[in-house]
């Protein structure tokens, strides 16, 4: 599915869940039981050793009210290496 918003951006989602913009691979739509999730991969190596995987899943409903909010960094919980 391949759509062109009004400022002239492509936006794509492939088969397999990857959502692109503009070419960009933004991240990855996928389900688990029956609940969606935005899935992104963090390319810090340090980062995912610790977490012990490349992956950050949140559940959609729950990013679209975090950024919803006005206040939305003060219900961010901030990882210890940043």
């Amino acid at each position: 599915m391949s759509k062109i918003d009004e400022l002239g951006s492509c936006f794509r989602v492939l088969d397999d869940g990857l959502v692109k913009l503009d070419g960009i691979a933004v991240l990855r739509k996928v389900e688990h039981d029956g609940k969606l999730y935005l899935q992104f991969c963090d390319n810090d190596r340090m980062r995912s050793q610790l977490r012990k995987t490349r992956y950050v899943e949140i559940p959609l409903e729950k990013f679209v009210e975090l950024i919803s909010q006005d206040n939305a960094d003060e219900h961010v919980t901030h990882h210890p290496m940043e």
